[in-house]
């Protein structure tokens, strides 16, 4: 019998149960299109939840969003950037505090928790500034209030800036987009 891939990745590692949760793309309005999930009861508290940086929403949540949905309404998106996120010229984050806004605002969330990780917590504290008539409350995990203070820092964050441009011009290349849909279909996903 011949083993898949697939088939050797779960027998070594243990991977969570995701709830059957339908991604599907969401326009938001004047700023563009990205992939969210939506999951849980439509009339439970809402939570939106942040990814970290080069990851996604679902990447970075899904060990958690099957018991989250079981007591609340549970968003998830790809910042710009990020996944099937918003793509654009620029990437800031004041950006990203208005299109989880616009998510917030599109989706007609009331009274939302938001949620980040490392850096979707510190675009959800820029979610609470700009616009805090939208957030109930803040979770925030692997975070900082103050970031770029020291030579050091600004340094990491200009060559992370150059990196994900750089990245974004790589994933743009024909050659790459090959490799990715063989590795798509070698392990029977979809390619994006």
């Amino acid at each position: 019998m011949v083993t898949t891939p697939q088939q050797c990745i779960r027998e070594k590692f243990r991977v969570p149960d995701l709830p059957h949760v339908e991604p599907y793309l969401l326009e938001l309005p004047g700023r563009g299109t990205t992939l969210v999930t939506d999951t849980g009861p439509r009339d439970a508290p809402a939570l939106l939840l942040l990814h970290a940086v080069g990851c996604t929403g679902l990447l970075t949540w899904y060990p958690v969003i099957g018991q989250l949905a079981q007591r609340y309404r549970v968003v998830t998106f790809d910042q710009r950037w990020h996944g099937r996120g918003i793509q654009s010229e620029t990437f800031t984050l004041k950006d990203c505090a208005d299109d989880a806004a616009a998510v917030i605002e599109t989706l007609g969330l009331r009274d939302v928790v938001v949620a980040g990780y490392s850096m979707g917590s510190i675009v959800a504290q820029r979610l609470w500034r700009q616009h805090p008539d939208l957030t109930a409350g803040l979770i925030l995990a692997a975070t900082t209030d103050r970031f770029q203070s020291t030579l050091t820092e600004r340094a990491f964050h200009q060559a992370m800036g150059l990196a994900m441009g750089a990245t974004r011009t790589l994933a743009a290349s024909r050659s790459v987009r090959r490799a990715s849909l063989s590795t798509a279909q070698a392990l029977s996903l979809e390619p994006t």
